[in-house]
């Protein structure tokens, strides 16, 4: 009865741990994402400026819905992945390792937009530079990290972007920063 009852017990726990860690990531995470979107794009654009020494395009209010809707829809991805993934439980580990590219991906874009490039071009350089996406993505998926790190990563992220980007990706920005 004591063995039953611990194991009960343990299952019980086991589970609420697992659909925890689950809902975490589909619901709490993206939320805290677009709400503190226009703070990490403001992170990026620092970060930015001091690795290139280019300065980025003024922030505009307009920036802030644009960047608010872009985290909404990619909640909207994530949770279309999970769907999918656990309908089709043998996609899973390919969906695993996209949505580890996908939020280093995640990372990096928010750069991205804020150097003016469309969404065309932000996803090509996404898969040009796959490894440096799933170098940053991988650390969403410790737990806690992804939401504790989300500032640092901010800073990471356009840190990426300086040191994998080519000469063509800054010619639109044109106006160094002051020494």
């Amino acid at each position: 009865t004591d063995f039953s009852e611990g194991a009960t017990k343990f299952f019980i726990g086991t589970l609420v741990l697992i659909v925890g860690a689950v809902l975490y990531t589909i619901l709490l995470m993206p939320v805290v994402n677009a709400l503190a979107s226009p703070i990490y794009d403001i992170i990026a654009t620092q970060a930015y400026q001091e690795c290139s020494g280019y300065k980025l395009p003024r922030y505009k209010t307009s920036e802030l819905v644009r960047s608010f809707v872009s985290e909404c829809s990619k909640s909207v991805f994530i949770v279309g992945v999970f769907t999918v993934a656990f309908f089709l439980p043998l996609a899973a580990p390919v969906f695993f390792i996209l949505s580890i590219w996908f939020f280093g991906w995640d990372h990096m874009d928010r750069t991205l937009s804020l150097m003016g490039f469309g969404i065309g071009k932000r996803f090509r350089f996404g898969l040009k530079q796959s490894l440096a996406c799933i170098s940053l993505g991988v650390w969403t998926y410790i737990p806690f990290a992804g939401t504790l790190l989300s500032f640092v990563m901010s800073a990471a992220g356009a840190i990426a972007v300086v040191s994998v980007q080519s000469k063509k990706d800054v010619q639109n920005l044109g106006e160094k920063t002051p020494a």
